[in-house]
Order: C-alpha cells, then sequence, then structure tokens
C-alpha cells in the first residue's frame, strides 16, 4: 500500500517540482516522494520491501527505514526545489549508514571456534556456544573454508596447493574407519603425529573464527565469518587451523549430518578450486562466500529429496 502512494505520490511530485523549478525541481521532487516512500515502506516491512522476517536484522533495517525516510523529506525541504534532490538523497544515505550500524552492533552471531596451535604439541579447540546447531557448523566450516582460499591467493603457490590437497583428501576418506576425520586421512595423520617442530611461531598462534548468519531477504551472502588470524604466523598454520575445525564440526555432527557436510564440501572445491577466473583477476571473499552458501544449500537439497 505505501509503495503504491509512493508511486502515485512520485509522479505528483515530479510533475509540481517540473512546474516549479523545471527538470531540476522535478528531480527533487521525485528523489524526496521516492526516498520518503521506501523509507516508510521499510519501516512499516511491507511485503516485497526485502525486511528481515525476525530477529535483530529486523529491527535494523526497519530503524534504518524511520531515519531514511524523515531525513530524507527533511533534507529535501532544507535543500528546496534547487539543491533538494541532493539533500534528500543524502538524508536517504543517513538512514542506510544507520540500519547498517545498528546490524553491525546487534550481528546474529552463531557460533565461534578458537583454534590455538602451540609452539608444540597437539592444538587445542573451544567451541562457544557448545549447542550450536549443526547447519551452523557445518556453514563455518565451509565460509571458513572460503577465507582461508581467500587469505592464500597472496601466499606462494604451494601453500594453495596444500590446502586443495587437504580438502581433496578430506573428501576422499571421508567414510573410512578411524577416530575422527584427521585420522582417516593419510597424509594429515601424519602431519599431526609430527612431534618435530616449531609448530608455529613463538608464543604459539591462536585463531578466532567466527560464524554469522542473517535473514536478511535483500543480501545475497547469508551467512560470513570473521577471524582473527595471528601475525606473526606460519602460512602453513592457515589449511592446517582450517583442517581442525573441519575435524571438530566433523566429531559434533551425527552420520547423517556428516555425509551433507561432504556433499557439500565436495561441490565447494569443485567451485572453489576449479571454476576457471578471466586472466589476472581472483575470486572475491563475497563471492567465495557465496560459493559455501550455494555448496551447502545444494547439499541440504539432495538430502532432502
Amino acid at each position: 500500500m505505501i509503495q503504491m502512494l509512493g508511486v502515485i505520490a512520485a509522479l505528483v511530485a515530479t510533475g509540481y517540482g517540473f512546474a516549479a523549478a523545471g527538470l531540476i525541481g522535478a528531480l527533487t521532487g521525485f528523489v524526496a516522494a521516492v526516498g520518503t516512500g521506501s523509507g516508510l515502506a521499510i519501516a512499516f516491512a511491507e511485503r516485497g520491501a526485502g525486511v528481515a522476517t525476525s530477529g535483530a536484522s529486523r529491527a535494523a533495517q526497519r530503524f534504518g527505514g524511520v531515519v531514511a525516510a524523515v531525513a530524507c523529506l527533511g533534507g529535501a525541504y532544507h535543500g528546496g526545489w534547487r539543491l533538494g534532490w541532493a539533500w534528500g538523497a543524502g538524508g536517504y544515505a543517513v538512514g542506510v549508514l544507520a540500519a547498517l550500524a545498528v546490524a553491525r552492533r546487534h550481528r546474529n552471531h552463531r557460533a565461534q571456534f578458537t583454534v590455538t596451535i602451540p609452539v608444540s604439541g597437539p592444538a587445542s579447540l573451544q567451541l562457544t556456544p557448545h549447542d550450536a546447531s549443526p547447519d551452523d557448523l557445518s556453514l563455518l566450516a565451509l565460509c571458513y573454508g572460503s577465507k582461508v582460499r581467500w587469505l592464500l591467493l597472496t601466499e606462494p603457490e604451494c601453500i594453495p596447493e596444500i590446502f586443495q590437497e587437504l580438502c581433496s583428501e578430506a573428501i576422499d576418506f571421508w567414510s573410512e574407519p578411524g577416530a575422527d576425520l584427521i585420522d582417516r586421512m593419510p597424509s594429515a595423520r601424519r602431519l599431526r603425529a609430527n612431534e618435530s617442530g616449531p609448530h608455529a611461531v613463538a608464543g604459539g598462534e591462536r585463531f578466532v573464527v567466527t560464524l554469522y548468519r542473517t535473514d536478511c531477504q535483500n543480501l545475497r551472502n547469508k551467512a560470513w565469518v570473521i577471524t582473527t588470524i595471528p601475525r606473526p604466523g606460519l602460512a602453513a598454520n592457515l589449511p592446517w587451523s582450517f583442517l581442525l575445525v573441519l575435524n571438530a564440526v566433523f566429531l559434533l555432527l551425527k552420520p547423517s549430518e556428516r555425509d551433507t557436510l561432504r556433499q557439500a564440501l565436495a561441490k565447494w572445491c569443485e567451485r572453489a578450486f576449479g571454476e576457471p577466473l578471466p586472466e589476472g583477476r581472483s575470486p572475491t571473499l563475497n563471492a567465495l562466500f557465496e560459493v559455501s552458501i550455494e555448496s551447502w544449500l545444494h547439499a541440504k537439497t539432495n538430502a532432502a529429496a
């Protein structure tokens, strides 16, 4: 309803603005009406406005809609017919920034792994919360794989190759006998059993991997990870930290959930490592996160069929 009224108001305001100040007045009328109408539609969470169905994302978007509508209309009025278009657009931008600021403050944090690799001895992992859902755990592993893939683009070629080999080996030996996933992988098992060091820089290395998910309908990436990477640190510990996280997730999943994650990981590997790129270009982090999400959804769909 608000969007329909907004279209009518835009036509009227554009015509009135043209009569008052020519083309620049028409632009001001159009910006004021569309910006205000759009902000109100988001504030009232109208169908088709792309507002999240629930949670902190929904509240942030609706708050931003209110700010955008008021600031756009006030800016257009302040600027008059000559400069109102610029002030109105600026006011709407303030609303968008307000929504992003609130959303950032209340991000939908789902799960976090803290990986500690000492100079010598076994690595340790800590998960919070302890009751994270299987879907969140699986998405965390896949999205962290994308983050590591992206981080290794600037490392010597041998390191990304090791990462790809470890991923492929995990898929190939997924169903073999063993206490955990690493125990089933010949090369990974040897790496874990290797006592010659050092395994990390002096003082050890600590990786923090946090998964965020959103139900915001107008975002392409519904899940992503934010990481804290040790600096300085051994480049080889990036793929190793991923394998440690994957192994921990593997142990927390039921057999059927493991099968779904394996399918998703295989699909992710196929796309993250196999898709050709234009010469001189590298995949963006957002594009890799999207690959993680699409691979997971593909596996979930197959599991439900």
